[in-house]
């Protein structure tokens, strides 16, 4: 199995969102840019894939920093002879209940779990790190124009945040507000056409009959 020094991941979203903005040249300027960050380097990129170039870069760093930490997690328990076994009273395994939130499994199952299962939530935006039940994501698309822009923002924006932020949803509400972000145009609904009763045809000739008698007079007069 290969290790993590040979190999590079990108994320399907990332891929996606070059695909809609660069061409194929573009695209593989900022492919090879990255390979260069993969190998250590700090290379130059031009102006029309700087901006893309330096969130990327910036998520391949993190990955790296977040590797390191769990290989030199991995070091340190296999020093001191490998994870305690579990046992029935206590099964995550530890003699106390831990407090270390550095062990990325747990958290990842803890974050799955939180509110439900993974599947009842989509994970958008540029890190897929946008969490939000599909009536919220159907509610932000029917409020706001270019919704997927929105939620873009507000993924990068968690990326780099220090603090954990639970409602994904009214984060992406507050950088509308925030940015006035443009909405869309509610349609009123129409008043609607109301149909009188049909006059009896009697009737209709008798107000004929007091039409003319009427008019009559008036030129007669």
């Amino acid at each position: 199995m290969a290790s993590r020094k040979d190999t590079t991941i990108f994320y399907q979203e990332q891929i996606n969102i070059c695909k809609r903005h660069f061409n194929a040249e573009q695209f593989g300027r900022l492919m090879y840019a990255l390979f260069e960050v993969e190998n250590g380097n700090d290379p130059e990129v031009d102006d029309d894939i700087a901006v893309a170039f330096e969130f990327m870069a910036l998520q391949k760093r993190l990955d790296r920093e977040k590797y390191e930490k769990i290989v030199a997690r991995n070091r340190k328990n296999g020093a001191k002879g490998g994870r305690p076994r579990k046992n029935p009273e206590n099964p995550n395994g530890f003699f106390k209940n831990p407090n270390d939130n550095d062990n990325d499994n747990e958290n990842d199952n803890e974050n799955d779990n939180e509110n439900g299962s993974q599947h009842d939530f989509l994970f958008l935006g540029s890190f897929n790190n946008v969490k939000l039940t599909k009536a919220e994501y159907e509610s932000l698309k029917s409020t706001y124009e270019r919704t997927n822009k929105l939620i873009d923002k507000a993924s990068m924006w968690l990326r780099t945040a220090e603090n954990d932020v639970p409602d994904h949803y009214a984060l992406c509400i507050k950088f509308a507000d925030n940015d006035g972000w443009p909405k869309k145009p509610k349609i009123e609904p129409t008043e609607p056409i109301r149909i009188l009763d049909p006059i009896d045809p009697k009737e209709q000739e008798e107000r004929v009959r007091d039409m003319k008698r009427r008019l009559s007079g008036i030129v007669g007069g």
